[in-house]
């Protein structure tokens, strides 16, 4: 089929087993970007590819670091690389992945009345920000009315850019993240220090320009750390839509 399109598209031009291949990831890459996330499934898989290629990245970037005989400066400099791509992929993965979950949610067709306290919050806020911040009694009068009466109505979640880690998710950010979901974050207050002064503080120094001394035990423990942080938010999502912890 891929074949055939590439014909109508270049003419006569036979295309070789590369460039087809080269088309059809193309293509499916393009499919399931746009694919809606409406079943578990759909959300287990969308989360699951997007965290493939982060530890694929991060497994290869520490092998590097790993490397002999290259002598002390390149490794330094691979050392104190590896500090940024960790940390971006830990912020990248709990976006996406709040992202998706948000879709996952929103394609659900609930009801007002059935959204778990946090998704009401979440919904409510995004809904009347600008009257929530308001000093007027009377301004929230529309929000009071949707509780009162709306309940059996069928919702329509933000899910699009409502999901913000402020380039710089530190350990109170994330929380607030997991409060958003509905997702417990009681297991990740134990990675606190780690979070936010062996990665963040880290990061935002190497960024900066900053001379941070780095030895490798430093890369060996932000990956193992980061593996784990990125699998064990993985797990939460994953089982808060498996047991439709977003509803009530």
């Amino acid at each position: 089929m891929v074949q055939s399109c590439l014909y109508r598209m270049g003419g006569f031009r036979r295309y070789s087993f590369t460039e087809v291949e080269a088309y059809c990831a193309l293509f499916k890459g393009v499919f399931w970007a746009a694919m809606k996330i409406r079943t578990v499934n759909d959300l287990i898989d969308k989360i699951g590819d997007d965290r493939v290629w982060r530890l694929r990245e991060i497994s290869s970037l520490y092998m590097y670091c790993q490397k002999k005989g290259d002598g002390e400066i390149p490794l330094r400099a691979a050392w104190r690389s590896f500090v940024p791509i960790a940390y971006a992929h830990w912020e990248g993965f709990v976006k996406k992945s709040s992202h998706y979950y948000l879709e996952f949610v929103a394609s659900q067709s609930l009801m007002l009345s059935e959204l778990n306290i946090n998704l009401l919050a979440f919904y409510l806020h995004t809904r009347y920000k600008n009257n929530i911040g308001s000093s007027k009694p009377h301004s929230i009068i529309d929000l009071c009315k949707e509780i009162e009466n709306d309940g059996s109505k069928k919702i329509s979640i933000k899910y699009k850019d409502v999901i913000s880690t402020k380039s710089n998710l530190n350990y109170e950010i994330f929380v607030d993240i997991c409060k958003t979901l509905g997702i417990d974050w009681n297991e990740f207050a134990s990675k606190e220090k780690f979070i936010d002064r062996d990665l963040l503080s880290k990061r935002n120094h190497i960024a900066h320009g900053e001379d941070e001394d780095m030895k490798f035990s430093d890369v060996e423990q932000i990956k193992s750390e980061v593996v784990y942080l990125i699998d064990t938010f993985r797990n939460k999502i994953d089982n808060a839509a498996v047991t439709k912890a977003y509803r009530r």
